[in-house]
């Protein structure tokens, strides 16, 4: 399975996260810890790769700041993509027994678009 490349990041709001671990005092090492960020992904932030959606969301649920939070505390707005994103992030983290049903019986998929579809026409 090939991955699909991820567009949307929050590469913005990096520094921020940074600059608001030090206020709170906690090491880089307290904080890969806290948001369950593997040391390698964690260090590649800062110049190789793009803050993720799932990075994102595990920075903010670690850190327990909201997407409110974030936009008052920064001045920077997140983009509509940005929050469906994390609104996607969040629904995969509360609803692991659906994603696995799904991935344990694929023909539920087809099922499940036919009544999305249905839906959309009322």
């Amino acid at each position: 399975m090939i991955a699909k490349k991820k567009v949307v990041n929050f590469n913005n709001y990096w520094d921020f996260l940074k600059r608001e671990a030090e206020l709170r005092n906690l090491s880089d090492t307290d904080l890969m810890e806290m948001c369950h960020i593997p040391r390698q992904r964690y260090y590649e932030f800062t110049d190789k790769r793009n803050l993720t959606g799932t990075y994102m969301y595990r920075l903010m649920e670690g850190m327990r700041m909201t997407i409110e939070a974030i936009e008052n505390q920064t001045g920077i707005e997140m983009t509509a993509d940005q929050k469906k994103e994390l609104k996607r992030e969040t629904w995969i983290t509360e609803h692991p027994n659906i994603v696995d049903a799904l991935l344990q019986y694929p023909e539920l998929v087809k099922s499940l678009e036919l009544q999305i579809s249905a839906i959309k026409k009322k």
